[in-house]
């Protein structure tokens, strides 16, 4: 048990992933916390550093094959992977089930951070 967001998902375009790269990349700009990140034409990854490294969260552009998900515990760099869903999910809504154990307000941070980002998000 613990928080976790929850993302199966299915294949987008090349020109659709790129675009979601480009974005998450501004955001990891935008966010101000410790993270390990790898940004290219196949994947996302993010995870914290030292004592706030966690599970990986992995976002793949060929899709998830079934159920996926992320165990961040709410650590700091679970503003990133919010963001970075948030993003995949405007750029490509009908390929991604988005949920998480978190609350609203649990996303309040990452949806205004890419609500002031990206005018057209969200």
């Amino acid at each position: 048990m613990g928080y976790s967001h929850y993302f199966p998902h299915t294949e987008v375009t090349k020109e659709v992933w790129a675009n979601i790269v480009v974005d998450c990349v501004k955001a990891w700009y935008v966010v101000d916390i410790p993270v390990t990140v790898e940004f290219t034409d196949k994947l996302i990854m993010v995870n914290g550093i030292d004592e706030d490294l966690h599970e990986d969260f992995v976002l793949n552009r060929e899709g998830s094959n079934g159920f996926e998900s992320c165990k961040t515990a709410q650590k700091p760099y679970d503003l990133l992977v919010c963001m970075c869903l948030l993003i995949y999910k405007n750029h490509s809504p009908e390929t991604i089930e988005l949920s998480s154990d978190g609350r609203d307000s649990d996303w309040k941070e990452a949806t205004d951070m890419v609500n002031n980002c990206f005018e057209q998000l969200i």
